[in-house]
C-alpha cells in the first residue's frame, strides 16, 4: 500500500478515473505535502470553533486548537517521498489526462 503509486498505469495496477478530483493526489506515493495546504483558507471563525466543528481531531489525538497542527514526525520514506512529490517527478499518466469520455450522468445530483 505504500508504493502504490508504482502500480498506476499499469496493466494490472490501480485503477484511477478522470472524473474523481483526488486522482491527481492518488498518483503521487504517501507525503506530506498536503497536510498543510489548508493553512490559511479556512475563515477564522472555522478555526476557532475546530473543537466544535470536528470534535473527532481530539479523539485521535491532534490539538483542534493547534494552527498549524503537529502532526508528529514522519518516517524517512515519508520525507523521501514528499521531497520527490515537490520535484515534481510524479505526473499524471496519459491515460488520465485531456477530456473526460463518455459523459457524466448530473441527474442522479438533483
Amino acid at each position: 500500500v505504500l508504493h502504490h503509486e508504482e502500480l498506476i498505469g499499469k496493466p494490472g495496477g490501480v485503477s484511477l478515473s478522470k472524473i474523481e478530483r483526488s486522482t491527481d493526489q492518488v498518483i503521487k506515493p504517501v507525503n506530506t505535502e498536503a497536510l498543510t495546504k489548508w493553512l490559511g483558507h479556512l475563515p477564522e471563525d472555522v478555526v476557532q470553533g475546530m473543537a466544535q466543528i470536528a470534535p473527532m481531531l481530539a479523539r485521535l489525538g491532534y490539538d483542534p486548537y493547534a494552527n498549524p497542527p503537529n502532526y508528529g514526525s514522519p518516517d524517512p520514506l515519508v520525507i523521501n517521498n514528499t521531497q520527490r512529490v515537490l520535484n515534481g517527478e510524479f505526473k499524471t499518466p496519459a491515460n488520465l489526462k485531456g477530456p473526460l469520455q463518455g459523459t457524466l450522468n448530473t441527474t442522479a445530483f438533483h
